[in-house]
Order: structure tokens, then sequence, then C-alpha cells
């Protein structure tokens, strides 16, 4: 009697896998986060006049309520509420204007040059964006809301 081997199992190659994993896509195909995405000049400027807006009924108030101790502190506390709120808010307007310009959002730390902050406000109002896709994304025909302008969502 003849002893037979048994065949060997064929040695089996690892496989491509056939679905690259990619990051998730956010909604809409847009960036997410408060300082992604793009701005346009007219979205700047409504942005800058909710933020003064908020400023500007604050002081009616506290002109209408004056001499009393509840005034001076609600007025202190809305008051810090809207500085506290007004950095990322302002800084995000500022980024998304850049992105516009198809510029680096770094670009916003010239305005703590001195005078040469004042000069960004002309660029930000007068300079228009890039008319097509640019680096930093499509341009964005939504309407302006206040959720849009000061959040970018």
């Amino acid at each position: 009697m003849n002893p037979t081997l048994p065949n060997p199992a064929p040695i089996q190659q690892p496989q491509p896998n056939p679905t690259p994993v990619q990051p998730p896509a956010s909604a809409g195909g847009r960036p997410k986060g408060m300082f992604a995405g793009r701005l346009n000049r007219i979205g700047y400027l409504l942005s800058v006049v909710c933020i003064l807006a908020y400023f500007l009924i604050l002081v009616g108030l506290v002109f209408l309520l004056r001499g009393t101790a509840v005034s001076n502190i609600l007025a202190f506390l809305f008051g810090a509420v809207g500085v506290i709120a007004c950095i990322p808010i302002g800084l995000s307007i500022s980024i998304r204007r850049w992105h516009d310009m198809n510029q680096s959002g770094w670009m916003v730390l010239l305005g703590l040059i001195p005078f040469v902050g004042w000069f960004l406000w002309i660029v930000y109002l007068f300079v228009p964006g890039t008319k097509t896709a640019n680096n930093y994304g499509e341009i964005d025909n939504r309407p302006f809301s206040i959720g849009k302008g000061l959040f970018g969502k």
C-alpha cells in the first residue's frame, strides 16, 4: 500500500480592499465648522451689522433703564457675553472672508498690525471674492441668514 500525502492548501495572496475608507463627507458637500467655507462681501457686511445691532440694542436698554442697580448688572452681563461671543464670531467671519478671496485664514493676523486693521475693513468690503470654486470651497449661493453669516451654518 502506498501512502499518499494530502494536497497542501494553496497559499492565498492578500486581496486589496475594494472599498477604501474615506473620511465622512459633510452635509451637502460643504466643509464643516465655524471657520471653514466662504463668506461673500454682503454676508460680511450683514454679519457686522448684526453684531453692531446687538450692542446698539444693549446701549439703548441701558439708557432706558439708567440709574437702577438691576440695569447696571444686566448691562454688564449682556455686554460681557457680547464681547466674549464677538471674539470667535469676528474671527470666523474674517477668516471666511479671506477664504472667499482664495487666501489663507491666517491673513487675519494682519489685523494685529497697527493701522492695517482699519485698512482690512476696506479690503473685506470692496475686494471681490473669486467667481468660481477655489481652494476653500464652492461659491455659497444660499440666501443670507444670521446662522450662515455668523456661524457658517
